[in-house]
């Protein structure tokens, strides 16, 4: 016997067991189409995290970036930096144990440089190539133009702690450029000016330079490339969206 002969056996009209069923049946429709609608968005978030974040460090990428300095840039309540840093030697490290260990090495630092910088911007821009975006957590006034840099002198020191790689034990220092933010500064010059203290302290090798006006005589280090930093750059469009050379 069916459902209906049933419900009408035991006293059921047949139009109440009629609408009973739809009733079941649309809530099964419903309860369909919610998890329908969880999973999307399960999905659109994992989409969304792909297309924003590293995959290999679990920073942000270039786009990741973008997005993050368009909502928080000038809105700190305090001076804050910008901080470019490049690997030395990262090359030596894949030419001799291979890639597999320079990933292991990047996911090392990445997570060093997480800990070290807990709710600041990090991104890794590619290669052995990231940045930072540092907000000062010492108490106002301080100096805008030297605050950062005992940071990144401690960020340096952790990131070079020894670390096993392969049976092998691995140290691997940075250089670090930094441009601390002034009031009303194009997000083009920052960078740019980031790169040009970046340059400073690859080339007299003090691991650590802060830009200072007499580094606009000295050669950019071509980190990133300046056709889309230009001194019109409005703040936080089309930031590190060229390619590193």
């Amino acid at each position: 016997m069916d459902t209906l002969m049933i419900a009408t056996m035991a006293g059921a009209t047949p139009t109440a067991v009629v609408a009973g069923i739809g009733w079941v049946r649309t809530r099964l429709r419903l309860r369909h189409a919610h998890e329908t609608v969880r999973q999307l968005r399960t999905h659109i978030g994992e989409a969304e995290y792909a297309a924003t974040h590293d995959p290999l460090t679990g920073l942000l990428n270039r786009r990741g970036l973008t997005t993050a300095l368009t909502t928080h840039l000038g809105s700190a309540p305090g001076p804050t930096a910008l901080l470019l840093l490049d690997l030395d030697g990262f090359k030596q490290v894949n030419d001799t144990l291979g890639h597999t260990a320079g990933d292991q090495v990047l996911a090392i630092l990445a997570r060093r440089l997480l800990t070290f910088a807990a709710g600041a911007i990090t991104a890794r821009l590619g290669g052995d190539e990231f940045f930072v975006y540092l907000t000062s957590p010492y108490p106002t006034p301080v100096d805008p133009r030297t605050w950062p840099q005992p940071l990144a002198e401690r960020l340096r020191q952790v990131l070079s702690r020894p670390m096993r790689i392969s049976g092998r034990a691995l140290r691997v220092t940075a250089a670090i450029g930094i441009a601390p933010a002034t009031r009303n500064a194009p997000l083009g010059d920052l960078l740019t000016r980031a790169d040009r203290a970046l340059y400073r302290a690859k080339a007299a090798r003090d691991g650590v330079a802060i830009y200072g006006s007499y580094l606009d005589k000295a050669p950019p280090s071509h980190h990133i490339k300046h056709d889309i930093l230009t001194a019109d750059t409005p703040p936080a469009s089309k930031i590190i969206e060229g390619t590193r050379e």
